[in-house]
């Protein structure tokens, strides 16, 4: 125990004496018998000890209010804080955050060298705006070792919303592997999702995967527009298909329908609990066990 603190009006009677080794209070005798009422009030619980003690709680939202910081105080601690103390923890709080994140931008450099140096062949891309961070790029040599190995012609492009502290975008571009699992490529850290940020990515993404014709690859998307400008760009020969006329496009559609109504003929007539593909995958499966 540090340090032990009596009330004045209490009549508790305690015997304490210090520790010579470590400088530290023992309790020799006490009485737990005080006549003093609760005190909610603690010196120790200073604004930097409390921005110290919630900063994980500022990190993981930073719209964390003063009220709801007053009221984890006193339910944690039994201690009550003013608003202006609890407004001065979250200042100090939020620049231990800006600080923490700004020490890890100057890390970039070292984080993408020991990505290429612990696997090698890595494409590492790092660009700047007036010295500071803009965009980041990353293609693991494990991941290009697995597309050669055997994916479907397919890429599906994702991103998402970084809630950081300096916000930004993810950028992601995923294929389908032999046992119909996703298998990652490439992504990026962008500063903001638009044409630029897209063209930029897609470009990396065409030198590192090879790609001449969009006629080598498919493209697909969940519903966002924002891929299409880029992806014509980059792959003009893919606008190839808009400029046929309407009785093509009927006909293309008609053909489709009409595989699909013998398809799903063919499928009523299969009896068994698999589908034949899934049985087809079992039986492979269990000829190579059986070896």
């Amino acid at each position: 125990m540090d340090g032990i603190e009596v009330g004045e009006l209490c009549d508790s009677d305690n015997s304490r004496r210090l520790n010579p080794n470590d400088q530290t209070w023992q309790i020799r005798s006490s009485n737990p018998n005080h006549t003093y009422s609760k005190v909610y009030k603690n010196k120790n619980v200073t604004s930097a000890w409390i921005s110290e003690h919630y900063k994980e709680k500022f990190i993981d939202d930073l719209d964390y209010s003063l009220k709801s910081l007053q009221q984890d105080v006193k339910r944690d601690l039994c201690c009550i804080v003013s608003l202006t103390y609890c407004k001065r923890a979250k200042l100090r709080a939020l620049k231990l955050i800006e600080e923490a994140h700004k020490a890890q931008y100057e890390k970039i450099y070292e984080y993408l060298l020991d990505v290429r140096t612990q696997n090698k062949g890595t494409t590492t891309i790092y660009c700047l705006d007036n010295r500071l961070f803009q965009r980041m790029y990353v293609y693991l040599q494990t991941y290009k070792d697995g597309n050669r190995a055997g994916c479907r012609r397919i890429i599906a492009l994702n991103r998402c919303f970084l809630k950081g502290y300096y916000g930004g975008y993810l950028l992601a571009a995923v294929r389908i592997d032999a046992n119909n699992g996703i298998y990652h490529l490439a992504y990026a850290v962008v500063e903001s999702e638009n044409q630029a940020s897209w063209l930029w990515f897609l470009e990396l993404l065409a030198i590192g995967l090879e790609i001449v014709s969009s006629y080598q690859i498919s493209f697909i998307f969940d519903k966002q527009k924002q891929f299409a400008n880029p992806l014509c760009c980059l792959l003009v020969d893919d606008t190839g298909s808009k400029r046929e006329t309407y009785l093509t496009m009927m006909e293309t559609v008609r053909t489709k329908i009409m595989l699909l109504i013998v398809k799903k003929k063919e499928a009523n007539k299969w009896k068994e609990t698999l589908c034949p593909k899934i049985r087809k995958k079992l039986d492979v499966n269990i000829k190579n066990l059986l070896r």
